[in-house]
């Protein structure tokens, strides 16, 4: 699993439940970490 681009302690809870959704999801669904990844980044801008 690669690590998110930011670091996952400093997001706000509700961001960081959002963050451990998609990636629960993600294995689920064969989802590529990158792509979680880069939601996880689009959320930032």
């Amino acid at each position: 699993m690669t690590q998110p681009a930011i670091p996952f302690i400093n997001l706000p809870a509700e961001r960081r439940e959002a963050v451990d959704a998609m990636r629960a999801l993600s294995l689920i669904k064969g989802v590529p970490d990158a792509e979680v990844d880069d939601w996880i980044n689009e959320g930032r801008r």
